[in-house]
């Protein structure tokens, strides 16, 4: 009776066992633009170089801050020779060697302690330092920067997914008409009642609606590989799936209204966008750079003090002695080494103003194509929604005239085409408002408030003034 149950059990488990292997993975969630922002936040490796490059420029500043501080510097040294050197002692009177003294220890130990401060170097210094605190703030404002550029491209890959997934469903209904029709038409060619013509060509059609969806299938792979590049990271499929494909409308708040005053909008751009604040600080950088360049030709002052202790046993037991010095430098003559120096910072100065104005240009330009974009979006949007209503009711009027004989089957055809057209339209129009907002808010420059978590927020208040072109 036991080895009866005990086999019942056994049987028992490893039907258990075969339910939970053939049982169906969990369905991966799909994914939402929140949620690949963050990601790429964490993945994308140009905000990785972004912020290595900002720990460099620290690094940079602390190094040349720590040249206004005092340097204190410990030896310990110890000497071991074969034979103890000696020194003759000689008679000052009789010119003649009367002893023999050892002239150092066999064994020696020796233990010093030096500081060295600069009192004066010109002020190269000190604007070296304030050089090193711009380079700093540039780095930073191309880290936000960055960071905009790398949202913006995730927002446009996953608009674009969308837009590809929802492509597909218009192919899909474009699909199941053409076979809807094709079957109607082969019933009506049966009972003698259409030509063969009819049926041939909706076959034809069929084909050209299956070419179709093949080539969303193809872009909906294409559209996720670009998402994937995006974000930075590979998406593996059992953990993430496609977007749901809806009414976008739904999915995002109009945070980019068209508006018709440029130059508000481009006042905004000059208000916001990092590489103006960069530009900035590069010509600051490069006048500072200058001014320490300058420096280097005038006195160079630094004072020197020190401990020293010689013995010959480990540590040094005899008295220390102390030492103080004072030096300055001054360069005479460097064959123009300096004066060269100068002109090239003065010529980077020139640089970053001619930087400038080209990118002042580039902003109007970023802005008024964004701008004229969005707006093309919204107006063949609004078109397009009584476009598709239009549509359907030629279509539904030119199917119900064919199964009258009162149409013909190239009405039909006609008919079905701009219907599918017209949706696809509709689904362009839709998706482009969405990428377009978000390239208007590039183009302006994404406000801090949009900064994630750990990422630096960029110099100044969020809503200063312009920024001036720099004198």
């Amino acid at each position: 009776m036991r080895s009866r149950a005990a086999k019942f059990v056994g049987i028992f488990c490893a039907f258990c066992a075969v339910l939970g292997l053939c049982a169906p993975a969990s369905a991966a969630q799909p994914i939402t633009l929140s949620q690949m922002l963050e990601l790429a936040t964490k993945s994308n490796p140009q905000l990785g170089v972004a912020a290595a490059r900002v720990d460099v420029a620290a690094g940079v500043l602390r190094e040349a801050a720590s040249l206004l501080y005092p340097r204190v510097d410990a030896s310990l040294g110890a000497a071991w020779l074969e034979d103890v050197p000696l020194w003759p002692a000689i008679d000052p009177l009789t010119r003649r060697t009367i002893a023999v003294v050892p002239a150092a220890f066999r064994n020696t130990y020796s233990a010093g302690l030096k500081l060295s401060q600069v009192l004066y170097a010109g002020g190269s210094l000190v604007v070296t330092r304030q050089a090193a605190q711009y380079g700093l703030d540039v780095v930073r404002t191309e880290q936000l920067r960055a960071w905009q550029s790398v949202r913006f491209g995730v927002c446009d890959a996953f608009y674009t997914l969308q837009r590809a997934l929802a492509q597909r469903g218009v192919a899909e209904e474009g699909l199941s008409l053409s076979q809807e029709h094709l079957k109607q038409t082969q019933s009506m060619f049966d009972a003698g009642l259409v030509p063969l013509n009819d049926v041939l060509r909706l076959k034809v059609d069929v084909s050209n609606a299956r070419m179709s969806l093949i080539r969303t299938e193809s872009a909906i792979q294409v559209a996720w590989s670009v998402l994937e590049s995006s974000v930075g990271k590979i998406l593996p499929p059992n953990e993430y799936g496609f977007p749901v494909s809806g009414d976008l409308r739904t999915l995002f708040p109009a945070r980019a209204p068209v508006s018709d005053d440029l130059q508000a909008v481009e006042a905004q751009a000059m208000a916001h966008r990092p590489e103006l604040r960069a530009t900035s600080r590069l010509y600051k950088q490069a006048m500072a750079v200058e001014r320490a360049e300058k420096g280097a030709a005038l006195p160079q002052v630094a004072f020197q003090a020190g401990l020293d202790s010689m013995d010959d046993s480990f540590f040094p037991r005899n008295d220390w002695e102390w030492s103080a010095a004072v030096r300055m430098d001054l360069r005479v003559w460097d064959a123009g080494e300096v004066s060269a120096r100068v002109a090239q910072a003065k010529a980077v100065a020139r640089e970053v103003l001619y930087r400038y104005d080209d990118l002042v240009l580039q902003i109007h330009q970023d802005v008024a194509v964004a701008e004229a974009q969005l707006r093309s979006a919204v107006s063949r949007f609004a078109v397009c929604e009584a476009q598709v209503r239009f549509a359907q009711e030629d279509y539904r009027i030119a199917l119900r005239r064919y199964e009258t004989q009162v149409g013909t089957n190239i009405d039909v055809l006609d008919a079905r085409m701009g219907l599918i057209d017209s949706k696809s339209q509709y689904v362009d129009a839709l998706y482009d408002i969405a990428i377009e907002t978000e390239r208007v808010l590039f183009a302006i420059g994404n406000t801090p408030s949009e900064v994630p978590p750990g990422m630096i927020a960029p110099i100044g208040p969020p809503k200063e003034a312009a920024v001036q072109k720099p004198e």
